[in-house]
């Protein structure tokens, strides 16, 4: 009998202390809960300039257009004028965007050289909260009117020839007109590259209307950060691809990117790929680009092209 009043009364002590470590570990996980809650409630409070602080100046982390890749062209510059319109839209499983891209090229010197000015003149975008949570931004969709940064190059030809290649050098600045810094859609801050792009045939018929090219790219990319302690991130520059001619239609692929030296996020590469077809002057232009690293679209789009 008094063996079984001491089991007991152990029993009853044993649920007693499992009782308090049981109120105990409820008290410190709503705890915890309530301080993560807490910390996203004061993180959502934050005025978004505050936010900015913590926007990362990398390709990875902002959206589509804040750091497009230089295209790759063919070494030999056109000798037309050539106003175009592009209707385009990037896919991400956390951020969808639509964008309406304006360009305007004019040769100089019949096509010894050329200036170009192009950009993003309206965007609209939806995120999810996992990606705007990630990139810091303060809305999923843009509240205003969203307008992209103007891009000016310059194109000079350096070497012309059938026999040997054709050679070209660019240099090309982009602006601050691009708005949403908030949202990391565009940087607010100045960039600068230059490249040297060479094209050659490697088939081709006597009158040049079916052609096959090869062509390449090289260069030096540069962006101002808001890092305190690398205020600028340097990149080389490079692409890879080619090119079929088919009287009025064209077909092209490439391969292109640039390697900055910070590492996480600032090493794009995209697969792009093409058809153009021309009747009278003005080309109809299909693309697909497909993000492989640190660009995580993949991109649609159609486009017309003028030429005088």
């Amino acid at each position: 009998m008094k063996n079984n009043i001491t089991l007991a009364s152990k029993f009853t002590k044993t649920m007693i202390f499992f009782s308090k470590a049981k109120v105990f570990f409820l008290f410190f996980l709503l705890l915890v809960v309530f301080s993560f809650s807490l910390s996203a409630q004061e993180y959502d409070d934050l005025d978004f300039r505050e936010r900015v602080k913590w926007l990362v100046y990398k390709p990875r982390f902002f959206g589509p257009n804040a750091f497009r890749i230089q295209e790759l062209h063919t070494g030999r510059l056109s000798s037309r004028w050539e106003i175009e319109a592009r209707g385009e839209y990037h896919y991400y499983v956390g951020d969808q965007t639509k964008n309406i891209f304006g360009r305007l090229y004019i040769p100089i010197a019949n096509g010894k050289a050329g200036i170009e000015i192009r950009g993003v003149v309206y965007e609209t975008y939806q995120m999810d909260k996992k990606t705007q949570h990630e990139r810091n931004a303060v809305v999923d969709h843009p509240p205003v009117y969203c307008r992209g940064d103007l891009i000016i190059s310059s194109y000079y030809q350096l070497l012309k020839s059938d026999k040997l290649c054709d050679i070209a050098v660019s240099s090309s600045i982009k602006t601050t007109t691009g708005n949403r810094l908030c949202d990391a859609r565009y940087t607010d801050a100045a960039a600068y590259w230059f490249e040297l792009t060479t094209g050659r045939n490697l088939l081709q018929t006597a009158d040049q209307s079916i052609a096959l090219r090869a062509q390449g790219m090289l260069g030096f990319y540069c962006w101002m950060t808001n890092d305190l302690v690398h205020r600028q991130n340097d990149a080389i520059l490079y692409g890879y691809g080619g090119s079929l001619k088919l009287k009025s239609a064209t077909i092209a692929a490439n391969w292109s990117g640039f390697h900055g030296y910070m590492k996480h996020g600032d090493r794009p590469v995209v697969f792009r790929s093409k058809i153009d077809l021309e009747v009278k002057k003005n080309i109809l232009s299909l693309r697909f680009n497909h993000g492989i690293r640190d660009f995580l679209y993949d991109t649609y789009s159609v486009g017309i092209i003028r030429c005088f």
